[in-house]
């Protein structure tokens, strides 16, 4: 089979990028053939192209990169169009196209292409619902493409592929039920055999005692106010390091401040995003334990990702957490944008080394045996048959 994804950054940092390189590369190793069609954007806090060249194949995958325009429709939204996709998308020669990201430029692309090219249409939407600080006009404008644009999409689809179950609510007005799978995310097992050792990313950074891990990227619905809010009380408690580990959205610098201003700035250490994966989960291995206070995720990847490296975690009970973090059995989960709960629930655990073992424990065969790209594939290509059907 040759299936056409479209997405709209790819070999970029992100949770729905990751899962169309993991999900791609597992099709390859099962004798499918991927070609994936992206933008040329790296990041879109601060919007910013990638020096990556327009095709090149990468772990099998066949990838086309077509450049994207910026056209603002708010003062906090704009849109990126990429002409060149459509066309791309439309020479496919493929069984089937799946499309990546709601509200994004590439699904009315492959939707176009599914239509002309008589194809089944397949997508992934990764739904993210308006974040707070959006202002009343774009609440508006995201429930009217959610009414009227996103409906044309999703209609003809023949299958809408969500990452939890919550998700499948979350779009019921605009997805229709019967199309809907939940497929879930993944991480590949053998990535984290052996286990990792935590000495490699203490060298790289230069940190030695304990730490607690945030990483995710330093954006505006991550919730990373509120964790700094929390850090005083924590740090009355914890004689360590808070390391913030992620690309900057453009939050670095008032996090900065927030922490000077809180008197604990020596005690926080900001590590850009690491693209060697070995320094990646080594950072990973070596935290106490892993926070999330986001506004919003979809699922959280990073959540499997210290549950195998036995780090038990505490998040924020949003989107599909709670679906991936059984609270007292592999974490905590506390209130979104309640700073006190999250430093209870860190010195909570803190206190409890034995829990905190038990916990990771925990959470490490509950990924292997829920959450694993291959189980995450073996539904997709399901879907995609039904698909096809």
């Amino acid at each position: 089979m040759r299936v056409s994804q479209a997405c709209f950054r790819f070999g970029a940092p992100g949770g729905a990028e990751d899962h169309v390189l993991q999900i791609s590369r597992e099709l390859v190793r099962r004798g499918h053939e991927v070609v994936v069609h992206a933008s040329d954007m790296f990041t879109e806090t601060p919007w910013k192209r990638g020096d990556r060249p327009d095709s090149e194949t990468i772990d099998g995958i066949s990838v086309k990169r077509h450049k994207a325009y910026m056209r603002p429709v708010s003062d906090r939204w704009s849109m990126l169009v990429i002409p060149g996709m459509v066309s791309g998308l439309l020479e496919e020669r493929c069984d089937l196209y799946h499309a990546h990201s709601h509200r994004y430029f590439q699904l009315e692309a492959a939707a176009t292409a599914a239509r002309a090219r008589d194809r089944p249409l397949v997508i992934t939407p990764h739904y993210h619902p308006a974040e707070e600080k959006e202002t009343a006009r774009t609440r508006l404008l995201l429930k009217l493409y959610d009414l009227y644009s996103a409906a044309a999409v999703y209609g003809p689809a023949r299958r809408v592929l969500t990452v939890t179950e919550l998700e499948k609510g979350y779009i019921s007005h605009f997805a229709p039920a019967a199309k809907c799978r939940t497929v879930g995310n993944g991480i590949d097992p053998a990535e984290w055999e052996p286990g990792p050792s935590a000495e490699g990313f203490r060298e790289h950074a230069g940190i030695e005692g304990r730490y607690i891990l945030y990483s995710g990227r330093l954006a505006s619905n991550k919730g990373l106010e509120h964790l700094f809010a929390a850090m005083p009380s924590i740090a009355g408690g914890f004689d360590g390091t808070l390391v913030v580990l992620g690309k900057d959205w453009g939050m670095k610098a008032a996090l900065a401040e927030a922490a000077r201003r809180g008197g604990f700035g020596e005690r926080v250490r900001f590590i850009d995003f690491l693209p060697d994966r070995s320094l990646y989960r080594s950072a990973l291995a070596g935290c106490e334990l892993l926070v999330l206070p986001s506004q919003w995720e979809a699922f959280g990847i990073v959540l499997l990702e210290a549950a195998m490296c036995r780090r038990p975690v505490v998040a924020a009970a949003v989107g599909g957490v709670p679906e991936v973090v059984e609270h007292g059995r592999t974490g905590l989960l506390v209130p979104y944008g309640d700073p006190g709960a999250i430093s209870r629930a860190v010195a909570e655990l803190l206190q409890d080394g034995s829990r905190m073992r038990r916990m990771g424990e925990e959470g490490r065969r509950l990924a292997l045996e829920r959450h694993t790209w291959p189980k995450v594939a073996d539904r997709i290509l399901e879907a995609y048959g039904e698909a096809l059907r």
